[in-house]
């Protein structure tokens, strides 16, 4: 089945079991300087649809903000 189709049972009148699985979703996430506009990194990540990803951009940020 694709997404936005429609399902037709062999028997209406009994329960059908519709398995559904989640999509691979993959992003990125770029860390710029406000000043040069330059990107000083990128990090890709990853997971399912539905899913919460566990990437935090607390340490790198931290990490900029010592460095200047």
């Amino acid at each position: 089945m694709t997404p936005g189709s429609g399902y037709q049972p062999s028997d209406p009148t009994k329960d059908t079991t519709i398995t559904y699985t989640a999509d691979q979703q993959t992003g990125s996430v770029s860390y710029v300087d406000d000043t040069t506009g330059k990107t000083l990194k990128t990090d890709s990540i990853s997971g399912t649809t539905g899913s919460k990803s566990s990437y935090s951009t607390s340490g790198n940020i931290a990490d900029y903000k010592k460095h200047g």
